[in-house]
């Protein structure tokens, strides 16, 4: 399994591209810079995109990717969700004030753009090859991870987080594991919990909950913060962070 990272920001500035990560060319979690990052060839070969939560940096180049389809002659392109972040897009994205409804990005047809839901705790299966299975988070709004395998090599990608059993539990219960995507977005530790985020302080504290010698990939930190947070994990010594940056590769 190779993952893209197509952008791992938890804000928008110039040389940070917002959350989104490409696995094998045609499976993507959040659409912070779908098309932003991807030429528009490799906007189309998409079959799926899976979406942690609905808050505009992980949802924000969605509704171009869709539009980009109409008319087109391709396979349907699945949008997988829990029913919260699948209503906010309908009230508040894809409303028609704000942007196309869904109706009419689909040409009247919703077998082109099926609107997948998933909920924490259930497991599915992609494109005939991926086993995801969707883990709760600790946000702001209702947010999961996606525990994707395809039979070889497995992975988790979380998307806003604070404080959590349910990711190193579910880590911890997995033979193999390749690498854990998590984020840490602020250096201070109460800001970052108020908003449903980490800091330094409270992943440190988290990584005591995981067992396993798995790597944990570094992401979402706030635009003018990454070398801070960075600086602070790099000073504990634990060996199993990494630190991942736009346009990484990641092999598993």
């Amino acid at each position: 399994m190779q993952l893209r990272v197509l952008g791992n920001a938890g804000g928008s500035a110039p040389g940070r591209q917002l959350s989104s990560y490409l696995i094998d060319g045609v499976l993507a979690v959040d659409a912070g810079s779908l098309t932003t990052v991807l030429e528009l060839e490799e906007q189309l070969q998409l079959e799926a995109v899976l979406l942690t939560h609905g808050h505009l940096d992980h949802v924000g180049t969605l509704p171009f990717l869709l539009i980009h389809r109409y008319g087109r002659d391709l396979p349907p392109i699945s949008v997988v969700a829990s029913a919260y972040t699948h209503k906010t897009l309908q009230d508040h994205l894809l409303n028609e004030r704000v942007w196309v409804t869904l109706e009419v990005a689909t040409g009247g047809d919703p077998t082109r753009i099926p609107m997948v839901t998933m909920e924490p705790g259930e497991e599915r299966r992609f494109l005939d090859r991926y086993d995801v299975r969707t883990i709760a988070l600790n946000h702001e709004v209702p947010c999961q991870a996606y525990a994707i395998s395809d039979g070889t090599s497995q992975v988790i990608v979380c998307g806003d987080t604070t404080t959590t059993d349910a990711v190193w539990e579910a880590a911890n219960a997995i033979d193999g594991l390749g690498g854990i995507l998590i984020e840490c977005s602020w250096t201070d530790d109460e800001l970052a919990h108020i908003t449903g985020h980490m800091s330094p302080g409270l992943l440190l504290a988290d990584l005591a909950k995981l067992k396993a010698d798995v790597p944990v990939y570094v992401t979402h930190c706030k635009p003018g913060f990454q070398e801070e947070v960075h600086a602070a994990l790099r000073a504990s010594g634990d060996s199993r962070l990494r630190y991942v940056f736009d346009g990484d590769v990641l092999t598993f």
